[in-house]
């Protein structure tokens, strides 16, 4: 089971503290030397750019918690909007669940029986760890923007977002249709910390987890589940891993690399998906698609010269945009534009 609806909802947190940051993060700009991520916001243009600077540099851990921005102090007014963010974030998204997953009863906490590992072929599990990175980079930048120092911020919001997943999937546990997840709360917290991780490398900030959606069949809605939500058609779904190839390259290739083009692989499964309810795993089928394409890193090519717009574009980065692809499995198939 996704728990990817939980997402929009997150996005709201974002915007609680994203004109906030423009004091701060202009102030990183001004204060930290290129190719020192040490003073680096995460989940800001800033980051980027290091790992950019850093593309021929091998990769090394921060000294511990060594900012080359101070922060005055910690704020615990700012601290008491995020965690009011948080809460209201959590509570909707509880709310939303019970109607949507849990209306069916209840019944005494179980686990999975298993059938979770066939499930949608495990697509569902690439949503997990997408959700979970985008948690942690958001708990980490409410944090951060309090006053907290970059590393713990950062775990913080690793823990956090581990939280709120293992809260649902506790709820799961509890549910007549369902069952706590091991895979599903271990698929979020990799996501979780695979953010959390590119505080102390370059080169794994060079790498960024992506989400595409477009209803090329309708099959999800007419045949599977006519009372379906989007979020639960993995048939349109693709889920890709971008890699910023001008952090990766060599010095001398790099310069030759644009900074906005990035490529990306993708995974998906197609339209021979027949079902994926988790009590009739007999019933799930469908092949695995594995995609190679362009990618666009809109960090690099929308303008900007304010905290806000950087802290849109750096979060418009979760999405993939369509490019020229090239299908592998089950058939190779080339695309102009895929999305």
């Amino acid at each position: 089971m996704s728990h990817f609806s939980f997402l929009p909802l997150l996005l709201l947190s974002l915007f609680a503290f994203a004109r906030a940051q423009d004091s701060v993060r202009h102030a990183v700009e001004e204060r930290s030397p290129v190719g020192d991520t040490s003073g680096i916001i995460p989940g800001s243009r800033m980051r980027d750019d290091a790992a950019d600077a850093s593309a021929a540099t091998p990769a090394r851990p921060a000294p511990a918690d060594s900012t080359a921005v101070k922060q005055s102090s910690f704020n615990g007014w700012r601290f008491a909007g995020v965690s009011a963010v948080a809460a209201g974030t959590l509570a909707a998204t509880y709310l939303y669940a019970q109607d949507a997953w849990w209306k069916d009863g209840n019944t005494s906490f179980h686990f999975d029986d298993g059938a979770d590992l066939i499930y949608s072929r495990n697509i569902d599990k690439l949503a997990h760890v997408y959700g979970g990175a985008i948690a942690a980079d958001m708990f980490s930048d409410g944090l951060r923007w309090s006053g907290l120092g970059r590393e713990a911020s950062a775990w913080y919001g690793f823990g956090l977002s581990v939280f709120v997943q293992m809260v649902i999937e506790i709820k799961d546990g509890f549910s007549t249709r369902w069952g706590y997840s091991v895979w599903d709360v271990a698929s979020g917290s990799l996501g979780s910390l695979f953010t959390t991780l590119k505080v102390y490398s370059p080169t794994l900030a060079a790498f960024d987890v992506k989400f595409s959606y477009l209803r090329h069949t309708d099959k999800y809605f007419t045949v599977i589940k006519h009372t379906g939500t989007w979020n639960d058609d993995y048939i349109n779904q693709t889920y890709w891993l971008s890699a910023r190839m001008k952090s990766l390259l060599p010095k001398s290739a790099a310069r030759w690399w644009p900074a906005w083009l990035a490529l990306a692989a993708g995974f998906g499964v197609d339209e021979s998906l027949n079902g994926y309810d988790a009590r009739h795993p007999e019933r799930t089928s469908g092949s695995i698609e594995l995609y190679l394409a362009l990618d666009v890193d809109v960090t690099k090519i929308l303008p900007s010269d304010n905290g806000v717009w950087e802290t849109v574009k750096h979060y418009l980065n979760y999405i993939k945009f369509p490019a020229p692809a090239l299908r592998i499995t089950p058939h190779v198939i080339a695309f102009g534009l895929y999305f």
